[in-house]
């Protein structure tokens, strides 16, 4: 009986440390770059928006209130540091290639190429990238 219930705890202890996900999030990425230099965060409410609700149909008027702040981070590139800039750009790239961050569309304006992804579900969307 014993070893039944150590089988049974081992399973459930690898179970759980192999669905923890170890690998690079675009949370961590955020929260290391807001301390590096060449970087500027910035929370804004989504109360700055002001996004006229009555312009807007019954279902983006709930998703208007549902939105909470936009987090941005954004790069301050200069001529000294154009090789940090094409770094930081890969490893976004390599972070937003994980499959958990679904595509929700992509166009181009005026020479740059725009991707918005998301995560969560079709039905309920947690965060906009």
């Amino acid at each position: 009986m014993k070893s039944i219930r150590f089988l049974g705890v081992l399973l459930l202890t690898v179970f759980f440390l192999a669905s923890c996900d170890s690998g690079p999030s675009l949370q961590k990425y955020i929260v290391d770059s807001k301390e590096k230099p060449d970087f500027m965060a910035v929370d804004v409410p989504a109360s700055m928006l002001n996004l006229e609700e009555t312009d807007l149909g019954p279902e983006e008027q709930e998703a208007y209130r549902s939105l909470k702040k936009l987090n941005i981070l954004a790069f301050k590139l200069h001529e000294n540091n154009k090789d940090q800039f094409e770094e930081e750009k890969a490893t976004i790239k390599k972070i937003l290639a994980n499959e958990r961050y679904n595509d929700l569309i992509k166009f181009s304006d005026q020479g740059a190429r725009i991707t918005i992804k998301y995560l969560g579900t079709d039905e309920a969307i947690d965060e906009v990238i």
